[in-house]
This record gives C-alpha cells, sequence and structure tokens, in this order.
C-alpha cells in the first residue's frame, strides 16, 4: 500500500520538471485533459509521473493508479522496450519518433492494442534531461484494416495460384504496371510487360482482338472479359480467360486496374474436342437419316412450333428455304383415305398421353405416293400434360415395293411348286377324275337301255340321267379345285375352314397315299374355328407336309404307315396343325437345315418345299417347326390366328 509519502513524491517531482519546463501545473493539467492523444510524462527511471485517461486504457488503471509507479509494474510486456527507448533519450538528449507499441492490460483483459509513439526530452537547466514525454496515437484499428488487407490479398494471391490464375495490375489508363505471375508464365521482366509490352506474349491470332477490347473496356470504364491464348516461357501457347475490372474512388474516377488471367486450356480443348465430336454426331446422323430414309421431328403442343430434320424435308420433297413447316402442311400431305387415322393418332396421344406408331401414305405436290411409317413419344411437363412430341418419319417406299416385288416372286415360286407337286399327283387326280366320267358313262349308258325298252322306263332312265349328272358335277369339282390350285393370282386373306382345307386335299391325295400304303387318320374336331388365310396357300402348305409324310415312310416295312392329320384351337389367338407320320425320323445332324432353301434329304427334291411352306406361313403371322413323333417319325406343325369375329 502507497503512504502519503510516496504519492506526494513522484507528484512533487513532476511539479519540479513541470517547473523546470516553465509550464504551470494548471495549464499542464488541462493539456492533458484534452489531448485526443495519448499523453505520459516519464522520469529517466520509467516511472509515471503524469499520464492521461486516453493512456490508461492500454492497462485499464486510473490516472492516479499510475502515478508514482514504474512502466514495468504498470505495463511490463512493453516494459524493456519503453526503458530502452528512455535510456536512449537520456544519453543523447534527442527524441525519437515514429515508434510503434504493442501492448496489453496486465490482468490480460481485451485485445492487444497497438500505438504510434514519439519520444521528446525534457530538460532542465544546464540541458540535462529530467523525464521524457511521450505522444502515443492509438493504431489498433488501422493495424488491424491492414492486416485484414495483407490477409485477403494474400488469400486472393493464394487462389490464383491455386487455380492456375494470373493476377494483372494496371494503371488508371490501362498500362500494366506489376504482375509477378504474369512474368513468371512467360519468362517476361517486368519492365518488358510495362505499358503494352504483355502483348508480345499473346498469340498472334488473338493479339488485335485482346488490345482492342481492353482499349475499349479502359474508355468505358467497363469490366474486361476475354478469352486468348498466352506464350509460356517454352514457347506454348495456353488458353486464358481474362478478367479485369476497375478499381474506383470515392468520386466515381478510377484508381487503378485489377485482373485475373484463369488458365482454360484443358477446358477449352474439351471443349474443341465435344465441338468436333458433335460435328462428326450430326455428319453421321445426316448420313444416318439418308442412308435409312429416316427423318426427325418435334412439335411443341402450345405454340405449335415445329422442327424437322434435314432427311424429314427430303422425305416430303419441300424446299425448308421458302416453307416453314406445320401440322396443316404435314396433313396437306397426307394421303385423304389416311387422313383420318393420321389426325386421330396424333389427337389421341395429346389427349391419353399415349404414344403411337403407324402408317400411311403421303402425295407429293408431283402427285408421287410414299409409304411412311411414323413412330412418337411424348415429353411431359412438370404438370404431367403433354408438352411436346417427339418423333421419326421411315420412307418405306423401297421397302414395300421390293416387299411387293418379293411377296410376287415367292407367290410364282409357290405355283411352280404347286405345279411341281401336282405332277407328281398326275396319277392320282388323273383317277380322281377318270371315277365320275366312268360313272357318267355307265349311267348315260343305262339310260338308254330304259328309253330302248318296248315301253321305256322313264322313271328310270331319270334317274341314271340324275346320277350322271351328280357325277359330272365331282368332276367338275375335282377340275375346278386342281385349277383354283393352281391359278397364279394375289393372295386372298379371309376367314377360312381349316378342316375343310385338310379335307379336299385329303381327297386329291388319298389315291397316291392308298398305293403307297398310307393309313390316314384325322381329328378335325367341329369347333375348331376359321382362320385367316389364303385357302390355296394353305392347302399347298398342307399338301406338301401330306406328300413329304407319305415320303418319309417309303422306306418302312416293320410297322403301319400312318400319317396322322388333326387340328386344335392354340390358346384363345391361333389354331394349331399337325402333320405326323410313322417314319425313320429326321436326322439330328440335319434336323435344323430342313428349312434351308435348297436343302433336301430326297434324291429327287428341290429342296424348296418347306421354305415356301414356312414363308407361307410367317406371311400368315403363323409359325411352322418340326418335332420328333412320340413313337416314331416326325411331327410337322403349325399355327395360324384366328379371324376376328
Amino acid at each position: 500500500m502507497r503512504t502519503g509519502a510516496q504519492t506526494a513524491r513522484p507528484m512533487s517531482v513532476a511539479r519540479r520538471a513541470a517547473g523546470e519546463a516553465g509550464l504551470a501545473p494548471p495549464e499542464l493539467r488541462w493539456i492533458y485533459d484534452t489531448a485526443p492523444i495519448g499523453l505520459a510524462f516519464l522520469s529517466p527511471d520509467c516511472q509515471y509521473l503524469q499520464i492521461n485517461q486516453r493512456l490508461t486504457d492500454i492497462c485499464g488503471i486510473s490516472v492516479e493508479g499510475h502515478l508514482g509507479h514504474t512502466v514495468r509494474e504498470m505495463v511490463p510486456n512493453i516494459a524493456g522496450q519503453v526503458e530502452q527507448l528512455v535510456r536512449s533519450i537520456v544519453e543523447s538528449g534527442k527524441p525519437i519518433t515514429g515508434i510503434e507499441v504493442n501492448g496489453q492490460r496486465a490482468d490480460g483483459v481485451g485485445a492487444d492494442r497497438a500505438w504510434l509513439t514519439n519520444w521528446y526530452p525534457l530538460k532542465g537547466p544546464g540541458g540535462r534531461v529530467v523525464g521524457v514525454n511521450v505522444a502515443a496515437e492509438e493504431i489498433t484499428e488501422r493495424k488491424r484494416a491492414q492486416a485484414a488487407v495483407i490477409a485477403s490479398e494474400q488469400r486472393y494471391r493464394a487462389l490464383a495460384q491455386a487455380t492456375s490464375s494470373l493476377v494483372l495490375t494496371a494503371t488508371l489508363d490501362g498500362q500494366f504496371i506489376e504482375s509477378p505471375g504474369w512474368c513468371a508464365f512467360t519468362g517476361q521482366s517486368p519492365d518488358e510487360i510495362r505499358g503494352s509490352g504483355w502483348l508480345a506474349a499473346v498469340h498472334p491470332g488473338d493479339r488485335d482482338r485482346a488490345r482492342d477490347v481492353w482499349q475499349r473496356s479502359v474508355r468505358q470504364k467497363s469490366p474486361f472479359e476475354v478469352e486468348y491464348r498466352i506464350r509460356q516461357h517454352d514457347g506454348v501457347h495456353i488458353w486464358h480467360q481474362v478478367r479485369a475490372n476497375a478499381v474506383l474512388e470515392n468520386n466515381g474516377t478510377v484508381r487503378e486496374w485489377v485482373g485475373i488471367c484463369v488458365d482454360i486450356d484443358n477446358k477449352k480443348q474439351t471443349a474443341e474436342r465435344r465441338e468436333s465430336d458433335l460435328h462428326r454426331t450430326e455428319t453421321y446422323l445426316a448420313e444416318a437419316e439418308k442412308l435409312s430414309h429416316t427423318g426427325f421431328w418435334s412439335r411443341k403442343t402450345k405454340t405449335g412450333e415445329i422442327f424437322w430434320s434435314p432427311e424429314e424435308w427430303n422425305i416430303f420433297a419441300i424446299d425448308p428455304a421458302v416453307t416453314t413447316p406445320s401440322l396443316d402442311l404435314v396433313r396437306e400431305r397426307v394421303h385423304p383415305e389416311d387422313r383420318a387415322l393420321f389426325d386421330e393418332a396424333s389427337a389421341r396421344a395429346i389427349r391419353e398421353k399415349r404414344p403411337y406408331d403407324i402408317s400411311y401414305r403421303v402425295v407429293l405436290h408431283d402427285g408421287t405416293v410414299k409409304n411412311i411409317h411414323t413412330v412418337c413419344s411424348l415429353v411431359l411437363d412438370e404438370t404431367g400434360e403433354v408438352a411436346e412430341l417427339v418423333g421419326a418419319t421411315i420412307d418405306e417406299t423401297e421397302r414395300v415395293r421390293a416387299t411387293a416385288a418379293l411377296q410376287e416372286a415367292q407367290a410364282e415360286l409357290a405355283r411352280v411348286a404347286r405345279l411341281t407337286t401336282m405332277g407328281e399327283l398326275a396319277a392320282s387326280i388323273a383317277h380322281e377324275i377318270n371315277q365320275p366320267l366312268a360313272a357318267v358313262v355307265a349311267n348315260g349308258n343305262a339310260a338308254l337301255r330304259w328309253l330302248d325298252r318296248a315301253t321305256p322306263d322313264l322313271a328310270e332312265a331319270k334317274d341314271a340321267l340324275e346320277g350322271a349328272i351328280q357325277e359330272g358335277n365331282r368332276a367338275s369339282e375335282v377340275i375346278g379345285r386342281i385349277r383354283a390350285f393352281l391359278r397364279n393370282r394375289k393372295p386372298d386373306y379371309v376367314a377360312t375352314d381349316i378342316n375343310e382345307a385338310i379335307r379336299e386335299v385329303l381327297a386329291l391325295t388319298m389315291n397316291t397315299l392308298r398305293q403307297r400304303n398310307v393309313i390316314v387318320k384325322t381329328s378335325l374336331p367341329s369347333e375348331v374355328p376359321p382362320v385367316l388365310g389364303d385357302r390355296v396357300q394353305l392347302q399347298q402348305v398342307i399338301m406338301n407336309l401330306v406328300i413329304n409324310g407319305a415320303d418319309a415312310m417309303n422306306s418302312v416295312t416293320d410297322r403301319s404307315r400312318v400319317l396322322r392329320i388333326g387340328s386344335q384351337l392354340d390358346g384363345t389367338d391361333n389354331v394349331l396343325v399337325v402333320v405326323g407320320d410313322t417314319g425313320t425320323g429326321i436326322d439330328e445332324a440335319v434336323k435344323n437345315r430342313v428349312f434351308d432353301p435348297l436343302f433336301t434329304t430326297k434324291s429327287t427334291g428341290m429342296g424348296m418345299g418347306l421354305p415356301i411352306c414356312r414363308g407361307i406361313v410367317q406371311s400368315h403371322g403363323g409359325r411352322l417347326w418340326a418335332a420328333p413323333a412320340k413313337a416314331h417319325g416326325t411331327e410337322f406343325c403349325f399355327t395360324l390366328p384366328v379371324a376376328p369375329g
């Protein structure tokens, strides 16, 4: 605890020192109390003889608490620096200015404080230094602001380095003044980049553009942004995205320009590769469209806006330079007979949100008719409504023509096969015709005899003549079936009684089968529904399978030669027909080839019968296959769709 004597001593020293300086105590007190900066008067041994409230904030102790105590007692963390300063001033008698002192309260409360201090000696009589006046201006906030700026700049430069970026600085008129990163990257010296020297490192192909855009930005004080190539120190040019902005004073004038160059070489090369790949893809797609005769289109439901690919224009033979695509334009091209189908498919797609797949015809401006197949999918918006229709249009004209030509060729080939088959059945056919003709002759002779009697028996003669007529009709039916079987005509797909078709074939082949000792067993239920097909073509399939079955049993001597023919409903949509024999079966090594054209196991066969049969069945929407029979031989099975209704 300080005594009154202890307190009085520093005060008396202060008064004596002030008196020696010619400064009255009241005046001294007034200066200390009103000064906006920190003031203190220290003795040569660093005791506080005077101090104002502003400076005591450094340690949180009152003015009275400082007086008579040394700096080491009050602010021990800066005592060494203060003692050194005071000692130098006492020895030299000269002031020391611009010294930064950093202190903290002795109790550790609060953050560090920074003061900018000036130290002036107070001399007594004879020039002896009797004390040191201290003037201190707190610069804590200034230091913090400077530190923040430095930290921000360090972060900015670190970020620039981390992102392979170059930082630029230019004067208000756009002359480069500083860029260590640019110099390190390009190999230019600081003097070489000054002014417009930096342009020497810009690729010659980009140089004029970079200079013009930069000068325009400087003139207009507008942001600068451009992409150009910068030469590395090794001579390789690297793409950069360069951005710069003006730093403005409070009055709106430009103080300087700062900018950054970001390495985008990999991004640029990737974009160029992507663009090249996209161009290549577009080229391939265009070629694929031409080769496949496929065009692509889209239509927005709200605006009606339509997009057509190049091949879409070609398909409709419309010049895109003079025409805008529209739904009405397409409808005008659709064949009148197919327009209702087209309209309903488009409307239903939007109404029921259901894609469609339709075929129709279009009529070009020169009258040419094309066969078109369109597939459409939907794009829904966030509400679930149809926003856009996207589709592909396939020009199937050539395919349809080729298919028609193929069908004609197949029909002709099938007719030749039928002629060949009928040649093989000539004896059986002759027998079928001879029987009714012989009966006609016999009935005619009988009628003559009944009429030649003394009393003609008209009733018997009538019966004989009616019998002759019946047999004549029977012969006519046989000939009619043969003519229908052999004539060349287009397929006529109608509801056909498959069982009746089988019976007619058996009637034509029965004599041949008997001569080969073949027993025919049929299972033809009356409940089997009609099938949708061409009667003559289906009879050709059945006849071929029947003759093949008989041929397969030619070598069988140890068991009966049985040919089984049956029909049944297969599920709900198809009728199954099975023709089975008890022959030797099909060799495992060739069973997968029996339907190949020109393949045959017969010494006199052409190898076309079964391929023709399969083609006919497939054209009917069915399937033909072979399978081993349960005991002996082979079963040939085929399905046909049930006729609608």
